[in-house]
């Protein structure tokens, strides 16, 4: 069982804001054992001048600790979506690019930009790919739509019901694939979203990130999984618990230790009721039948116990 620690937020890519910096929790790390990410992305409110809306965000990476593991997250996304029905997964992308096309229709966007029957023609074939996963070759990418807004990043996690992404996972993929070995509570973590390559941890100057990088919304939700501190404690506690009572169970048993012992002092309690009613019998010879069957049951009782 773990507690689980929610966190939550966006960033809102622009001029001097092409990054999102998250840091996790340093308080009780020891007990850290996983982090549950979803991240996906939305339009944005703007428009660029000679560009046009400023559309979802483009090329997306991922930072922790410093380490790019932005292709270990697309690895561990994509392995996640081909384990889901991949027909089910097809009509979820597509009710949502077409839910997103008939918004894009009634505010005038795909007629202004002469596009919708094009936008219609590749939602259905983009839907209609095998795995699904396939559509997801990067962390948001403005080449679908009238203003390039239907790439399968911008529904994840909300309306195509993707499960989200183990941290774990991710940081083993990670390693797998030749970057850092990093592990989880082994120091106070920090998790960075980007447009494009971090400026943070750029080698030498950072490449500025062009127009079309420029806005685009990244909604990122985290569940922080912390061991039980009590969970060792109580199952130590339980397992001693039920190691006694099997140790008692055994005694008390046909051959336990308990019923040995006990067996003489019941076979002389029986021997005295025999002769109780043995001399009952001669006293009462009036009820001799029924005397004779309470001894008998007597009897059968001592053979009982003697083959205990």
């Amino acid at each position: 069982m773990y507690l689980l620690l929610p966190l939550e937020g966006q960033a809102v890519f622009g001029a001097y804001n092409y990054d999102e910096v998250v840091r996790i929790p340093a308080d009780n790390r020891e007990q850290l054992f996983d982090i549950a990410l979803s991240i996906w992305g939305k339009p944005q409110s703007i428009t660029i001048p000679n560009v046009g809306p400023s559309g979802t965000p483009r090329d997306t990476r991922v930072y922790f600790d410093g380490e790019d593991i932005s292709s270990a997250v697309l690895t561990v996304l994509r392995t996640n979506l081909d384990s889901m029905d991949q027909n089910e997964l097809g009509n979820q992308y597509y009710r949502a690019m077409e839910r997103f096309l008939e918004m894009e229709q009634q505010l005038g966007l795909s007629s202004a930009a002469g596009k919708l029957q094009e936008a219609e023609n590749r939602a259905k074939a983009l839907a209609a790919q095998r795995p699904v996963s396939v559509n997801l070759d990067r962390l948001g990418s403005r080449g679908l739509g009238a203003f390039h807004n239907l790439h399968l990043f911008n529904f994840l996690f909300t309306e195509v019901a993707a499960p989200a992404v183990s941290l774990r996972a991710i940081l083993e993929a990670h390693h797998q694939g030749g970057g850092a070995e990093i592990i989880l509570g082994s120091r106070a973590h920090t998790l960075v979203f980007s447009a494009g390559p971090c400026r943070l941890f750029a080698q030498g100057p950072w490449p500025v990130p062009t127009v079309d990088l420029l806005g685009g919304v990244l909604r990122y939700r985290l569940a922080l999984q912390y061991k039980n501190p009590l969970e060792e404690v109580l199952q130590s506690l339980q397992d001693a618990i039920g190691a006694r009572l099997d140790e008692i169970s055994a005694q008390i048993g046909s051959n336990g230790l308990i019923m040995r012992h006990l067996l003489p002092e019941i076979d002389r309690e029986l021997v005295a009721i025999e002769t109780d009613l043995n001399t009952t019998n001669a006293a009462l010879s009036g009820q001799s039948q029924q005397v004779s069957s309470l001894a008998n049951s007597v009897t059968d009782l001592r053979t009982a116990v003697e083959h205990l």
